[in-house]
């Protein structure tokens, strides 16, 4: 097997990319490019263990300019709201399948009742839309 196909243990799993240029990441920095971690705005993210980094993905680059490349590319991206919550709707109802009462709903995901709404907004409308098929 190629030496960069092999992750940073040398047991097979596969190495870290950088999301900006595909560069393989190594945490040995004799190895080639070192991993830089970046959090990015990201409505579309959701944590399962850590509700409080929501709206935040994280992202690995190689260097300093694709860290800077990246964050500019994602800060063009729109953040939207009713996104956010309509995936924090979402891991609260796929965690309890039995289903939520609204007031239930609202405790578990944090949200406003406008909140609420504007969620299932978006997921209607999500529903709605054709595929690009």
């Amino acid at each position: 097997m190629p030496p960069d196909v092999r992750g940073a243990s040398g047991k097979g799993e596969s190495p870290a990319r950088c999301d900006e240029c595909g560069t393989t990441l190594w945490v040995e920095p004799d190895r080639g490019a070192y991993p830089h971690p970046v959090v990015l705005p990201d409505s579309s993210a959701v944590d399962l263990f850590h509700p409080e980094e929501d709206g935040q993905r994280v992202g690995m680059t190689c260097s300093q300019e694709c860290q800077r490349a990246l964050e500019k590319r994602f800060m063009q991206r729109p953040f939207v709201r009713a996104e956010l919550w309509a995936c924090r709707l979402e891991r609260a109802l796929r965690a309890r399948p039995e289903g939520l009462k609204p007031p239930e709903l609202l405790e578990e995901t944090g949200l406003t009742e406008a909140q609420m709404r504007a969620g299932f907004e978006w997921l209607d409308e999500r529903r709605r839309r054709p595929s690009a098929e």
